[in-house]
C-alpha cells in the first residue's frame, strides 16, 4: 500500500513570450515533508525553461543541514503549438549533493517497500548527452534497511556504495542481512554499463546464506544459501546468462486443503494476489471450480 504524504504544498507558474519561442517558470515548496512515519524535511523545487534549456533544481532542507542538493540543465526545445522534446544529441550537465538523506524518502516514490531507514550520501556530475550521459561520483547507503510487504521479509543492515566511472556504475560490495535469527545473509558486487543508454549491459554477483527470501507463512516460507563463487547473471538487455548453484536449505510451501466435496480453493486470497502482477491477470479466471 503507498505511504501517507504530508506537509504543506505551494506552488507558483508563470510563462512569458510568443507561442513559438516561450519562457516558463515554475515553483513549488513543501513545508513540513514527511513519508510516511518518516520526516524529511523542508522541500523545494525550482524549474526554468528558456534559451532551449530546461534548468532544474531540488533541495531539501532539515534544520541545519541541506540533504539533497541537486541541479540539472538538460536540451530541450518547446513551443506553446507543439509537443516539448528533449534534444537527445547536445550537451546536458548537471549535479547532485546527498548528506545523510533519509531513506525514507524512497517510500513516496513505490509501493513496494514501507519502514525505509538508513542514509544516503555523496556526490554525482552528469555530463555528455541524453543519448549518451556520463556520470562521475560515488553514492553510499549506510545502515540502510526495509520491509518488503509482497515477500513478508525485513532486510537490514544494508551497506554499501556505487561508484560512477563515466558510462559505468560498479557496486564493489553491498552487504545485507535478513531480520531475525533465521534471516540470514547476502553481499552483491558487480557492474552495469550504460555506453549505450538503450542497450545497458550487466554483470552481477550474489552469494547468499540462508537469506530469507520469502516470509508467507499462509503460502511458503523460504530461505536460500548459494554455493561456490554464488550465483552470476550477465550480459544485456537484449539475452543474458544465469550460472552458479544455489540450495533451498530451509523451505515450507502451504498447500490448501481441498474440501470434501471437492471444490477447489480460490485462488482470490489477498496473500496470493500480493505475489503476483494483478495488472496483467485481473479479470482471468485461473482455476475452474471442479
Amino acid at each position: 500500500r503507498e505511504r501517507p504524504l504530508g506537509g504543506t504544498l505551494g506552488a507558483t507558474a508563470r510563462v512569458r513570450g510568443t507561442r513559438t519561442m516561450p519562457t516558463a517558470e515554475f515553483r513549488a515548496a513543501v513545508d513540513a515533508l514527511s513519508v510516511g512515519e518518516t520526516r524529511i524535511g523542508d522541500a523545494a523545487l525550482d524549474a526554468r525553461y528558456a534559451d532551449e534549456r530546461l534548468r532544474v533544481g531540488a533541495r531539501i532542507a532539515a534544520g541545519q543541514r541541506t540533504p539533497l542538493v541537486a541541479d540539472l540543465v538538460l536540451p530541450a526545445r518547446a513551443s506553446l503549438v507543439g509537443v516539448p522534446r528533449l534534444e537527445r544529441d547536445r550537451p546536458l550537465s548537471g549535479t547532485m549533493y546527498l548528506d545523510s538523506l533519509r531513506l525514507g524518502l524512497v517510500e513516496a516514490l513505490t509501493p513496494q517497500l514501507v519502514r525505509a531507514e538508513g542514509h544516503l550520501g555523496g556526490s554525482l556530475a552528469v555530463s555528455g548527452t541524453p543519448r549518451a550521459p556520463r556520470a562521475r561520483g560515488a553514492l553510499a547507503l549506510v545502515n540502510g534497511s526495509a520491509t518488503f510487504p509482497a515477500l513478508g521479509v525485513r532486510l537490514q543492515d544494508m551497506n554499501g556504495a556505487l561508484d560512477f566511472g563515466g558510462d559505468r556504475v560498479t557496486l564493489p560490495r553491498l552487504a545485507v542481512a535478513g531480520a531475525g535469527p533465521r534471516g540470514g545473509a547476502a553481499t552483491v558486487r558487480g557492474v552495469v554499463g550504460f555506453a549505450e543508454l538503450e542497450r545497458p549491459t550487466f554483470d552481477v554477483t550474489v552469494q547468499a546464506g540462508n537469506l530469507r527470501v520469502l516470509d508467507r507463512p499462509r503460502i511458503a516460507t523460504l530461505n536460500i544459501s548459494t554455493l561456490g563463487d554464488g550465483v552470476r547473471i550477465r550480459g544485456s538487455t537484449d539475452g543474458a546468462r544465469l550460472t552458479g548453484s544455489l540450495q533451498i536449505p530451509r523451505g515450507d510451501i502451504a498447500i490448501p486443503e481441498l474440501g470434501v466435496a471437492k471444490n477447489l480453493v480460490p485462488l482470490d486470497d489477498p496473500e496470493f494476489l500480493a505475489l503476483i502482477d494483478t495488472t496483467t491477470s485481473a479479470g482471468r479466471t485461473l482455476v475452474a471450480a471442479a
